[in-house]
């Protein structure tokens, strides 16, 4: 089942990640903890994606992860996550996936990083690239690896 939100979602990461924005310039200083924690972090959504399995990128979520895809819908929870990428074929559509980040906080046991991704989308006019926007949200996991709490891309 997929869960749907109203704009409190918008709204919500909107006040995240703007908690910190005031005090903080914009960017992600090269060679930073942010820049490397958010390098590796999309290292992994990369491998991830290659192996084409939607449930492989579900792994990168929170069990109670927010994903606000370029649709009217919201996704809640990892269980639902993996079914909008399995249904959507998100994986496997997608080739030299990269993210380019443009600013990144990191801040406790939260990174939250925005940046411009860019990719070949099999299914897209002949394979010409695709690009948009991406937020995440991610927090470290217990065994100290980082998962997806919010994320919002175009």
């Amino acid at each position: 089942m997929i869960t749907r939100m109203t704009g409190f979602g918008l709204l919500m990461l909107a006040v995240v990640f703007g908690q910190g924005a005031s005090s903080t310039e914009y960017g992600c200083p090269n060679g930073s903890d942010a820049q490397q924690l958010a390098d590796d972090y999309n290292r992994r959504w990369l491998r991830a994606a290659g192996t084409g399995s939607a449930q492989q990128l579900a792994e990168l979520y929170t069990d109670n992860a927010v994903l606000m895809p370029p649709t009217d819908e919201t996704i809640v929870g990892r269980a639902p996550i993996g079914e909008y990428l399995t249904v959507n074929d998100i994986g496997a559509r997608l080739s030299n996936y990269s993210v380019d980040i443009v600013a990144c906080e990191l801040a406790g046991d939260t990174l939250q990083f925005a940046g411009v991704w860019g990719a070949t989308q099999a299914d897209f006019r002949a394979n010409e690239i695709v690009t948009g926007n991406v937020l995440r949200i991610v927090d470290r996991q217990a065994d100290g690896s980082w998962a997806t709490r919010y994320e919002i891309w175009n």
